[in-house]
This record gives C-alpha cells, sequence and structure tokens, in this order.
C-alpha cells in the first residue's frame, strides 16, 4: 500500500509540474535578450519572510541589476484576523531588504479592479522581464496556480519565471513525507529558485545565514533604553503567539524566570512581543528585575536587543525567526504541528526544544486537535534552564 502511494505521489508531482510548465508557458512568453528587470515575489508572515533572505543573500551577489521585490498583505481570513487581534497590520519586516538593492517594493492590497490598473500601468514602465517565485519546495499546487494567475492578471506577459516547479506537496500525502525523505526546511526552495533562474547547479550545504540590514539607525534609541533602566546583561521571552496551540505557557515562563533570577544577581530578563501582548508581559514581572517591553520597539530595535541578549526564549513563530536572523543565541519551544526541521529557527546559535508525543506531527496550523498542546507545553522548565546554562557562559548557583 506505502508502495503504491509513493508511486502515485510521484506520477502526481509530475504530473502537476508538467501542467505547470504548459501553463507557464501559455501565460508568459521567455524574453530574447538578457534579463535586466528581475521581480522576486514572496508572500507570507515574518518568519516566511526570514526564510527567503538566504536566497535574496545570494541573489544580491549574482544579479546586479534593476531588482524589484513583491509580497501580498492579508485583507481577510483566519490568519488576518489573528494578525489584526495582535496589531499587526503592517508588514515592517521588508526593511529588512538592501534599499539600495531594491528600485522598488510592490505590495498587493484588495486586489480590485482599480488597484489592478493601477499596479498594470506602474509595472507596464518598468518592463519586467524576470520573475522568480520564491515558494517552499512543498508550496501546494494551487498556491501555485493563484500567483501565477496574479501575475498574469497585473499585465506581466514577457518574462522568465522560474520558482514553480514542486518536488512534493504539502497537499499531499503529507503524512507519509517523513518516511519518504520529501522533506526539507522552508529556506531550500527560495534557493533552489535562485539556483534555477541562474542555471546553477543545486548545492544546499552552504547556504548564507540571513542577514538584516538597516539596523545601524536604531542603535541609539535601544542604547538610551539600556542605560536609563541599568540593563547590562538581560535575557529576552517571547510568550505570546498568534495561535494559542503554539505557546509554551505563562506559567513555564513564568518559573523558567524565577529560576534565572534566583541562581543570578546580575541578569535581567526582558519580556517582548506586539503591544497586544502587554497583558502577558505584566503577568510575568514578578520582580523588578523583569521589564515588559511589548509594543515599545521596532522589528529593526527588537533585532539588535535580541542580537546583544544572553539569550532569547520563544515559542515557534515570528520572534523566534527575528532573533535567529539577528544572530541571537535562542531556545526556541517547538510545537508538533510540523514535522522537525521545516521551520525550525535558521541561524547560527538555534536550539530548538521538542516533546515528542504519539500523536505528533498532527499537521494541524490552528489548533491542537486533541486541546491539550502536550507537544510543547510539556518541554520542562528543568530542560530549558540546563541548555540555557550550556549556552550562556554565565555562573549560576547550584
Amino acid at each position: 500500500m506505502d508502495k503504491s502511494l509513493y508511486f502515485f505521489n510521484i506520477v502526481f508531482i509530475v504530473i502537476q509540474n508538467y501542467f505547470l510548465k504548459i501553463f507557464v508557458s501559455f501565460l508568459f512568453r521567455k524574453p530574447k535578450k538578457e534579463i535586466s528587470s528581475l521581480l522576486v515575489y514572496r508572500a507570507g508572515g515574518l518568519g516566511d519572510f526570514i526564510f527567503c533572505l538566504p536566497a535574496i543573500e545570494k541573489l544580491y551577489a549574482l544579479y546586479n541589476k534593476n531588482l524589484y521585490f513583491m509580497t501580498y498583505a492579508p485583507t481577510d481570513g483566519e490568519h488576518y484576523n489573528k494578525l489584526k487581534d495582535k496589531n499587526i497590520n503592517d508588514l515592517p519586516w521588508l526593511n529588512f531588504l538592501k534599499p539600495e538593492r531594491f528600485t522598488e517594493i510592490f505590495i498587493l492590497r484588495n486586489l480590485t479592479l482599480k488597484n489592478i490598473k493601477e499596479f498594470r500601468r506602474r509595472l507596464k514602465k518598468i518592463n519586467l522581464d524576470g520573475i522568480i517565485l520564491m515558494t517552499h519546495s512543498g508550496e501546494p499546487f494551487s498556491s501555485i496556480l493563484k500567483k501565477l494567475i496574479i501575475l498574469r492578471f497585473l499585465g506581466i506577459n514577457k518574462a522568465k519565471v522560474v520558482g514553480w516547479r514542486q518536488i512534493y506537496s504539502y497537499s499531499l500525502f503529507r503524512k507519509y513525507h517523513i518516511r519518504w525523505g520529501f522533506l526539507d526546511h522552508k529556506t531550500i526552495g527560495p534557493i533552489r529558485a535562485v539556483n534555477d533562474f541562474f542555471d546553477i547547479d543545486s548545492n544546499f550545504k552552504d547556504i548564507p545565514y540571513p542577514k538584516i540590514y538597516n539596523l545601524n539607525f536604531c542603535k541609539k534609541s535601544v542604547m538610551s533604553f539600556k542605560d536609563a533602566h541599568k540593563i547590562d546583561e538581560y535575557v529576552v521571552m517571547c510568550p505570546g503567539s498568534i495561535h494559542s496551540f503554539k505557546e509554551w505557557g505563562l506559567s513555564n515562563y513564568f518559573d523558567l524566570g524565577k529560576l534565572i533570577l534566583s541562581q543570578n544577581d546580575n541578569i535581567k530578563i526582558l519580556i517582548a512581543g506586539p503591544k497586544s501582548d502587554s497583558n502577558i508581559a505584566e503577568k510575568l514581572c514578578f520582580s523588578k528585575r523583569v521589564i515588559n517591553i511589548c509594543g515599545k520597539f521596532s522589528l529593526s530595535e527588537l533585532s539588535i536587543i535580541f542580537n546583544e541578549a544572553i539569550c532569547v526564549f520563544s515559542n515557534d513563530g515570528g520572534g523566534s525567526h527575528l532573533a535567529a536572523a539577528s544572530e541571537a543565541k535562542i531556545i526556541s519551544f517547538a510545537n508538533g504541528g510540523e514535522e522537525p526541521g521545516i521551520v525550525t529557527p535558521f541561524g547560527k546559535y538555534v536550539t530548538e526544544l521538542r516533546n515528542y508525543t504519539d500523536c505528533t506531527p498532527c499537521l494541524n496550523y490552528t489548533s491542537c486537535p486533541l486541546g491539550h498542546s502536550k507537544c510543547v507545553k510539556d518541554i520542562s522548565v528543568k530542560r530549558a534552564f540546563d541548555k540555557f546554562k550550556t549556552i550562556s557562559n554565565h555562573s549560576f548557583i547550584d
């Protein structure tokens, strides 16, 4: 049965790729001249954006002509509502791109007929002749198809297009993917797309770590804050999430914070997150050495705060990915929604803690089907603290 499903899966992916190849050839004519205006398309939130930064870093080295970036900002749906509840209604992570490398950044919102006409007018002046879809390796067929149709509706009709090729599909026999060896990290797909565009042999051994730019202008504000609160050594905790099933739990963060402060008199704790997490943060402020900074800093400022911390503790989500990209030492509390190694924060100093249960991976991205989230909540405080001691290079009372 397993072999039959595997064979059917391979055949189905081949058929889908063949259809996508024909579809791309039908929608977009290949330019005969050298590519002079290249568009990078990537939809998604902070974590998805950071996952494509290694590919963009590689692109900086390979391409020195007109470069454009396009992304999509949702205006409805469950994910949008979750972000709205957290007062996250902008895309501030776009500031991490090198401004001198991108001629223009396009944000697709409310694709009404009027807006589509405006985008068509702007894109016609640019005359784009290259497109890199920075999709991940398991991007579903329908998602890729939608992106291609949107780009064609925006008036792009003559361009070399890559990034549509599927290796496998999240929407097809997902529970067998580990067994079949299909899965890879979400940084791989964008790297593969860049390689395909420049006809480079795929090499996924030396992927560059994400780099965040444009931070120098905000170092002064971070320094002023630390001076005002007499902060020298500190750890950061990011206890919130747009999905409650991903949370390690307030009681765990509370106990970990008490343990850290009781065994070292010099360390302070900063509780970070969007402004809407302030109510969560206040519950963790059991000491004057615990400071709520939720909503008080931009993502660029948070990147500096993360980088200069002894360690960052975070649930899986944007905070953990930002910390990893900021070259912070991070301990990430992973849930069992997805398989190991797919969305692990990508950086030099990442430690991911998991609690393997009989029900993981559940492949559910909005809630715990059993309502207990033991895959993340049962990661012990002792385990987190012991790991913290090994990576912090600080002395603690035994």
